[in-house]
């Protein structure tokens, strides 16, 4: 533990001293282990051995290529540090990245100029228009009314007051269920004047 109580990275990662040595380094393997060791080289805790650092870091590379502590405190690779024939490549791929989503908008844009706009949706008086809106007393004022007037038996006019309701809200229960009772009614009078003059349809009509 150091003076000041907090623990040494030697400590933390379990490394000896012996092991900040370059033979260590040349027969080790396990390349977590030669990451922490990279850790403590670069803090500096236990000295500063930059050519040491550079050989961990060379041999990780030959353990694990892949490993994330590569790419740690690397500066950034400006563009003009490429080399020459990689800029070149670069720029040539670019080119043509952009000439061909050029072509592609163009293709779109002749494409929307031959089909022109689209028509509007069957059943629908205008694209894009929303069904109208009506307050909820003005709702419940045209149920109101659409049920009077199925209780006098005028189908019409109730079936005109459901209808508006539905046209504003086209799931309405309430609606839904008048129009039913509408059509009820409307298919029991067509029996009713299909079955002539039989007595039965006397008696129904009587009981109705």
């Amino acid at each position: 533990m150091s003076s000041d109580g907090e623990q040494k990275l030697l400590d933390a990662f379990d490394i000896r001293v012996e092991q900040l040595d370059y033979g260590f380094l040349k027969e080790c393997e396990d390349d977590k282990t030669i990451e922490r060791i990279i850790r403590i080289l670069r803090s500096g805790e236990e000295g500063l051995y930059p050519d040491l650092l550079k050989f961990a870091e060379d041999r990780l590379a030959e353990v694990n290529p892949e490993s994330r502590m590569l790419l740690e405190d690397q500066p950034a690779v400006h563009i003009q540090d490429l080399p020459a024939d990689l800029l070149q490549s670069l720029e040539a791929d670019m080119e043509a990245w952009s000439a061909k989503v050029k072509a592609e908008e163009d293709d779109l844009t002749s494409l929307e100029v031959i089909r022109g706009p689209l028509p509007p949706v069957r059943g629908s008086a205008r694209a894009g228009s929303a069904p109208p809106r009506i307050s909820s007393e003005e709702i419940q004022r045209l149920l109101q009314e659409a049920q009077n007037y199925l209780q006098d038996d005028d189908f019409f006019q109730a079936s005109v007051r459901y209808q508006k309701v539905l046209e504003c809200e086209p799931g309405h229960p309430g609606a839904l269920q008048g129009m039913a009772k509408v059509h009820d009614h409307q298919g029991l009078n067509r029996r009713l004047s299909d079955g002539g003059g039989c007595g039965r349809s006397s008696r129904v009509v009587q009981e109705v």
